[in-house]
């Protein structure tokens, strides 16, 4: 794992890659405010249907627009993970690029100490390992925090009691977390 000001270096060799990342984080954005959406309209067309007594035709518009936000979430889960893999081999290309052209900078004279095969495996294999880090982890990460941001100024909106009650659990969330985690290692 790589820390924050590493992975801010590393973003720093691809801007093409540093706007594909963000463009992903941004659809994968959308697609966690279309599921809270979703929750939204089928607790809507729960109410209707079971508290309230309507009928299907009565809650026709709710299923359509639970529908849209479906194929919306779709669509941007898929732009996500288009423009994630995009990023990461824009990544990938550009640091290719530059430690072929820092080896033939080189020349053979430094490098003779060194086995051919090994670089060439090094070069190829240490880039590779960044394609699941740049495509997938990275937008997660940024989303953890950003759509944990969205939910709690949703609810806040909706039912400030239960933003209170969040608030409070989650830091209680994470020292049990801590502790089952600590408890689970020293089993080990």
């Amino acid at each position: 794992m790589l820390r924050a000001t590493q992975t801010s270096r590393l973003l720093k060799q691809s801007p093409a890659a540093r706007r594909s990342l963000a463009w992903a984080t941004g659809a994968g954005f959308i697609a966690g405010a279309m599921l809270v959406a979703q929750a939204w309209w089928i607790s809507l067309i729960v109410d209707a249907v079971f508290l309230r007594g309507q009928t299907l035709a009565q809650v026709t518009p709710l299923l359509g627009v639970l529908l849209a936000s479906l194929l919306v979430r779709s669509l941007a889960v898929y732009v996500e993970t288009v423009l994630g893999q995009r990023a990461a081999n824009e990544l990938k290309q550009t640091l290719r690029q530059r430690l072929t052209t820092h080896l033939i900078l080189l020349g053979p004279l430094p490098l003779r100490n060194e086995r051919a095969g090994e670089l060439v495996n090094t070069i190829a294999e240490g880039v590779e390992a960044l394609d699941a880090y740049v495509a997938q982890f990275l937008p997660a990460q940024f989303l953890a925090v950003l759509l944990t941001i969205f939910i709690l100024i949703v609810v806040l909106i909706l039912d400030p009691w239960t933003t209170l009650v969040l608030l409070f659990a989650a830091p209680m969330l994470l020292l049990m977390l801590a502790l089952i985690g600590g408890r689970a290692k020293s089993l080990t």
